[in-house]
């Protein structure tokens, strides 16, 4: 591993109303929505690796049903779970579960 001595701490979020928002000191625009932000200053990086992390959306803890990213240099994703975005693949009685994945790119 090139960056071995150099770690980054992240933090994931997902925020299913606007209270859990506020109580963060953020504004969300839809529901839920996934946040991953990084706790550590990526500057050192810049130049080195960039980061195409990705959100997977499980059902039941077993399932991927949806795999979303989140756009460059954006901490927060839209999961499409709502009545006005459907899920590619439902989940019986909304039993989903998140699992954020971080993933670098050296260039």
């Amino acid at each position: 591993m090139i960056f071995k001595e150099k770690e980054i701490s992240w933090e994931a979020n997902v925020f299913m109303n606007q209270y859990e928002c506020s109580n963060r000191g953020i504004r969300c625009e839809s529901f839920p929505v996934a946040r991953l932000i990084s706790q550590n200053s990526l500057s050192q990086f810049q130049r080195s690796v960039v980061f195409n992390n990705l959100l997977l959306v499980m059902c039941k803890d077993k399932h991927i049903c949806q795999v979303q990213d989140f756009k460059k240099f954006e901490e927060m994703a839209p999961i499409s779970s709502n009545g006005t975005q459907v899920m590619s693949y439902p989940c019986p009685d909304n039993q989903y579960s998140y699992q954020f994945v971080v993933r670098p790119k050296y260039i």
